[in-house]
């Protein structure tokens, strides 16, 4: 039997390589908690082309997608995602957090690099990211 810390980090591998292969996102540790298989989201998004993780808090995840909703976020290990809607058919390209300050998020987009200091509750320029 694998030690539970191991389990989430093989899980949330594993969520980095699905999301990135398949474009979809899916919860990275439901089989680990509940041995059932695993399940599509149904969040709107195109393919994953960026993932990062709160190095502070492990359980907080940024998703970016080319289209679709563009950005989610989850807050418990990826299990559920949440939309930010100011992102919405933008093109993700990279996300970063700070390693000293989770609270600060960039997002490179097709339209600019987005700043967040507030763990992406605000953004630096909503107009121009059409929110």
């Amino acid at each position: 039997m694998l030690p539970r810390y191991f389990k989430r980090f093989f899980f949330k591998t594993i969520l980095c390589i699905l999301g990135l292969a398949s474009g979809l996102i899916l919860p990275a540790l439901s089989y680990a908690q509940t041995d059932s298989y695993w399940e599509e989201m149904q969040l709107y998004g195109g393919q994953i082309t960026a993932i990062s993780v709160d190095l502070q808090d492990n359980s907080i995840l940024y998703a970016g997608s080319w289209t679709g909703d563009g950005l989610f976020k989850s807050t418990d290990s990826g299990i559920t995602w949440t939309a930010i809607p100011e992102f919405r058919t933008r093109i993700i390209f990279d996300i970063s957090i700070d390693p000293n300050n989770p609270s600060n998020i960039w997002v490179a987009n097709n339209q600019l690099v987005a700043f967040s200091h507030d763990y992406g509750a605000t953004w630096d320029d909503p107009s121009a990211l059409g929110a």
